[in-house]
Order: C-alpha cells, then sequence, then structure tokens
C-alpha cells in the first residue's frame, strides 16, 4: 500500500499544532523586513511588470500598427491573441522551469524570451515576426505568472506574506496603465523599445538576489538554503525555526509519492481544485484579456462593461465564500484548510 499525500488532513494538522507550541515556547522570529527581502521582491515584480505592458501594448498600438505595417482587423486581432497562445505554452513549461532550474533561474529564462520578444516586435516590418515576438512575450508570461508569486510566497516572512502577494496584482494594473498612457504619446516601437528597460533592471536584479531557500532544500542544498535564508531575514535574524521548520517540511515532501493528474479529482481535492480554477475562469471571463487587449475600442460598447461587471460581482462573492484567509497563517495551515 502506498504512502498517503503530503497534504493529508491528519498530518499536517498535526505539524500546525506542533508549531503552534512552537510559537507559544519560543516566540514569533518571523524576521524584519531586509533590504536583500525588498529587492528580491522589486526584481521578481519586474517580470510582473513586463507581463503587464505586454498585456496592455495592442491597445495604445492598434491604430499605428494597422496603419504603419497596413495590417487588417484580422491580422491584428491575431496579433493581439498570440499572447494567450504563447501563455498556454508558458504555463505549461513553468512549473518544470521552476523545479529544474530554481525559481531564480526561471526568471532568467522567462526575461530572456521577454527580451528577445519585444526587441522583434520593435524592428519588424512583416506580420510574422509580429506574431513570433508577441509569442515569445507570452511564453514569458506564462512562466512569470506562475514562478513570481511562487517564488514571493516562499521567500516573505508569513505575517506579510499577504500583502507581498497582493503587490504583484497591484504592479500588473501599474503596469497595464503605465503602458496604455506612455503609448498614447509615442509610437508603438518607442512604446515596445521602452518596455525592455524592466527586463533590463531584472536581469541586474537577478545577479544580486538569492535562490527560493525552500527550493534550496528540496533539493538537498541545505547550507546555501540557510544562507539564502539568513541574507533574506538579516544577519541579526536567529533562522533557526524557519530554517528547520522548511527541512522538515521538503523532508515529508519528498518522502511522500508524487500525485499524478487523475489525483485531482479526488474528494479530498476538491476544493482546492474548485477554488483554483473558479478564480482563473471569472478572473478571464470578466473580461482581464479583453478589454486589456482592446480598451481604445471597447470604450465605446457599454453592453460589453455592463457584462463584465456582472461577472466580476460573482466573482467577488465567489472569493469571500470558498477563498480562505492567509493573513499571518504558514503555507501549511492554508493548505490544510483548503483540504479540509
Amino acid at each position: 500500500m502506498g504512502k498517503e499525500p503530503l497534504l493529508q488532513k491528519v498530518r499536517i494538522q498535526e505539524d500546525i499544532e506542533s508549531d503552534k507550541k512552537t510559537r507559544v515556547n519560543g516566540g514569533d522570529d518571523d524576521g524584519p523586513v531586509t533590504f536583500v527581502l525588498l529587492l528580491t521582491t522589486v526584481t521578481a515584480l519586474w517580470g510582473t511588470f513586463s507581463y503587464g505592458t505586454a498585456a496592455g501594448f495592442t491597445s495604445p498600438a492598434q491604430t499605428g500598427m494597422m496603419e504603419g505595417l497596413n495590417l487588417s482587423l484580422a491580422e491584428f486581432s491575431f496579433f493581439g491573441s498570440v499572447l494567450t497562445i504563447g501563455g498556454l505554452v508558458g504555463a505549461a513549461l513553468s512549473g518544470r522551469f521552476a523545479d529544474l532550474f530554481g525559481r531564480r533561474g526561471a526568471l532568467w529564462v522567462s526575461n530572456s524570451f521577454c527580451m528577445a520578444g519585444w526587441l522583434m516586435i520593435a524592428f519588424s516590418q512583416a506580420t510574422w515576426s509580429l506574431d513570433i515576438g508577441r509569442f515569445l512575450l507570452g511564453v514569458a508570461s506564462g512562466v512569470t505568472s506562475y514562478v513570481v508569486p511562487v517564488y514571493i510566497v516562499e521567500i516573505a516572512p508569513k505575517r506579510i506574506r499577504g500583502a507581498f502577494s497582493a503587490v504583484s496584482m497591484l504592479v500588473m494594473c501599474a503596469s497595464m496603465t503605465f503602458s496604455f498612457l506612455v503609448g498614447s504619446v509615442i509610437s508603438w516601437q518607442n512604446l515596445a523599445l521602452f518596455s525592455t528597460v524592466p527586463c533590463v533592471l531584472e536581469f541586474a536584479g537577478l545577479v544580486f538576489i538569492p535562490e527560493s531557500p525552500r527550493w534550496l532544500s528540496r533539493n538537498g542544498r541545505v547550507k546555501e538554503s540557510e544562507v539564502a535564508l539568513q541574507r533574506l531575514r538579516g544577519n541579526s535574524t536567529n533562522i533557526t525555526k524557519e530554517a528547520a521548520e522548511i527541512k522538515k517540511y521538503m523532508e515529508k515532501l519528498q518522502e511522500s509519492k508524487e500525485d499524478g493528474l487523475l489525483e485531482l479529482f479526488k474528494p479530498r481535492y476538491s476544493r482546492a481544485v474548485i477554488v483554483g480554477i473558479g478564480l482563473l475562469v471569472l478572473q478571464q471571463l470578466g473580461g482581464l484579456s479583453g478589454y486589456t487587449f482592446y480598451m481604445s475600442s471597447i470604450f465605446n460598447k457599454a453592453g460589453v462593461f455592463f457584462i463584465y461587471s456582472m461577472i466580476s460581482g460573482m466573482g467577488i462573492l465567489f472569493v469571500i465564500k470558498m477563498v480562505p484567509e492567509t493573513r499571518g497563517r504558514s503555507l501549511e495551515e492554508i493548505q490544510a484548510d483548503v483540504a479540509r
């Protein structure tokens, strides 16, 4: 008979109770917000910023590209949708990249795709090179949309993990706004070139930031994991308890069997699957991609906004009813709550 999955409720609950006792006896050594932690988070968020500029690029660039390159509406619409096709490819590869190269390594890969994509678009004179560049941006966005939140969650102290995670969506919205505003006053070629700046800043930051301590520990690099954790928490912080928790959790992760895709359909995972897929579906049906890609033309269609607002309202109710509280809780506690 095989071993039970790691997230089985009974085993996780025992770890949670043990952790609570440790907190009572030993206090909370969560650690301060250090410069290295902020630098690491900001560097990762440049990837999110690039994703946002890619999503918002088509709206201000539509008129200039169609007139300058003699694109038909169908050709431009395909150019806009290629981002989502690349996103599907990037999303499919993101988990493998994150496990194989590490969180920081996966950001290196996605940033390379992003830089190549923007340069192809900026210097393109044909539809095929535009589409390839847009596809590369999609691949980068697919990888980034997975790796950045995981990286931030793994490095952030749990008392501020929720706030740090929320910043990712704020940056995404800000970058879309930036792309729309800047693209309204400069040409689409210059906007594409200007969009490489976040890639350059991310490349520079990746040189100095540490790898995720959890990923290092999972791959048996315990000493490196402790060094990375100490950098993130500061030299004056005692990381003994947190390092031990990470090591213990990753050891159990290694011992457990790797569940296949069919495991997702078992009752114990039903709530986690419903929450995850529900949030993604409602987000997309709420018009996220539609009004982002074609905002300049969709403003004239009030009926579309009415439909999107109805679905967005459903999304708010879904979050209130289904999504568990995360503030001040460990990843294991959140997982146990979702798996209830």
